[in-house]
């Protein structure tokens, strides 16, 4: 990737723990999850239907929309595994219908997340928007033919059901189906919350919560780790500041290096949220993650940090820190050094970029 794109696309990076719109579900239809916050903004998930089923989800694809008697269905993916340029070319194409060409900017664009992917051209986003409603299967891919960044496939089965049913929440019975760009101020300060509004209870209990959702994301299944192994590395309880917990649950064992899934627990809403990480390698460029290598968080200074061996020493690997403010983990730095020689030369800053030129 040229430096230029390089620099562009992490000038965007304003949060790199990647948090789902809501921690709980509150319904399902089909192959879609449905899910509304405190704000009256609601919306329907569905994950990439390829691969294995117990294994975290690829990418996932959004279908959303403000409380606001005028407001239009935001349509957007989220990559998890492997995110690509923002300046790649993309197509859409729902089963039966022919091809939608994409270009980046003009048709799609990233805000929020890093790894957001927006449609943003009205007259193909309505047009896609139409098409999903009357098909069975969407596919979006990122990248040139042969040379895909991402090849995503999405089952639209429960789609129609499930935006039924937000219309509903959002008292929007019989409202037309308009498609249209998001608003880029209401992205960027969209609060992802549960809808059960509650308030902490005596009974709270940030450990029970984590677990709840740890075993909600298939925590069990990805995460193998013997019992005693996970008694001796320990899930840790840390807080984050007077509303929210972070919760660490170990998820394979100490012979190459303890990982973990990270929890933010809520105490008002009662409700906990996996954590997921954009992480950088020379070999991959920018991915996401559900879980970080021993990751170590600084109470005082509101930290996260995590270290990554490529070799025996510490000479070599990856580094990220995270700063906890307005409710999310933001990234601080990440740095990388590929060369493995047994000295102490410093590591090269991948973010934030440091020029035009090699970062350094």
């Amino acid at each position: 990737m040229p430096a230029r794109f390089v620099a562009a696309f992490l000038a965007a990076l304003c949060c790199l723990a990647i948090q789902p719109v809501a921690s709980a579900q509150d319904a399902r239809f089909g192959d879609w999850a449905v899910r509304c916050d405190v704000n009256a903004y609601c919306v329907a998930e569905t994950v990439d239907t390829r691969g294995d089923a117990s294994a975290s989800p690829r990418n996932m694809f959004r279908v959303g929309r403000n409380g606001g008697d005028e407001d239009n269905w935001e349509l957007s993916i989220l990559t998890l595994e492997k995110t690509p340029p923002p300046s790649s070319p993309a197509t859409a194409r729902v089963a039966g219908q022919r091809l939608i060409q994409m270009a980046p900017q003009s048709d799609y664009t990233v805000l929020g997340d890093p790894n957001e992917f927006f449609f943003v051209n009205r007259r193909s986003l309505q047009l896609l928007f139409r098409q999903m409603g009357e098909s069975s299967r969407l596919f979006i891919t990122f990248g040139r033919r042969g040379r895909e960044d991402v090849n995503a496939r999405f089952s639209l089965d429960g789609l129609n059901a499930a935006l039924l049913w937000i219309d509903d929440k959002q008292n929007r019975r019989g409202s037309r189906r308009r498609a249209g760009p998001p608003d880029p101020v209401r992205v960027a300060e969209r609060t992802r919350v549960t809808a059960n509004d509650q308030t902490s209870s005596p009974g709270y209990d940030a450990e029970a919560l984590a677990s709840a959702e740890h075993d909600r994301t298939n925590g069990k299944a990805l995460c193998t780790i013997e019992a005693g192994e996970a008694y001796a590395v320990g899930t840790t309880i840390q807080k984050l500041d007077d509303r929210h917990d972070l919760v660490q649950v170990p998820c394979t064992g100490a012979n190459d290096g303890a990982r973990f899934r990270l929890y933010v627990v809520n105490r008002d809403t009662l409700s906990a949220s996996l954590q997921l990480w954009a992480l950088f390698r020379s070999e991959s460029a920018w991915s996401g993650t559900d879980q970080l290598p021993s990751p170590r968080f600084d109470a005082d200074q509101k930290i996260l940090t995590f270290f990554e061996a490529y070799g025996d020493g510490d000479d070599c690997g990856r580094q990220g820190a995270w700063r906890w403010q307005d409710n999310r983990f933001v990234m601080d730095s990440f740095l990388e050094r590929t060369t493995c020689d047994g000295t102490t030369a410093p590591f090269p800053t991948i973010y934030p970029a440091t020029g035009d030129g090699e970062d350094g």
